[in-house]
């Protein structure tokens, strides 16, 4: 996978509203190669509050955990 231009991640960020002091959780329901790349990325770029959801949303569902849903 290629990376983004430093340009295009930080427009990217700040269109999300994601400063780099905000902890940032990531997650996906496809095995978690997805999330596993946005960490990577994330964090090559210099944002290190960033965890990996370890399961996915559907076993944090399933342990019952809550969500918010915007």
């Amino acid at each position: 996978f290629m990376m983004p231009s430093l340009g295009l991640f930080a427009n990217t960020m700040r269109a999300l509203q994601i400063r780099k002091s905000d902890l940032v959780v990531i997650y996906d329901d496809n095995n978690g190669w997805f999330a596993s790349r946005a960490v990577f990325m994330l964090k090559a770029f210099g944002h290190e509050n960033v965890k990996l959801l370890d399961g996915g949303l559907k076993k944090w569902k399933s342990d019952n955990y809550s969500i918010y849903e915007d």
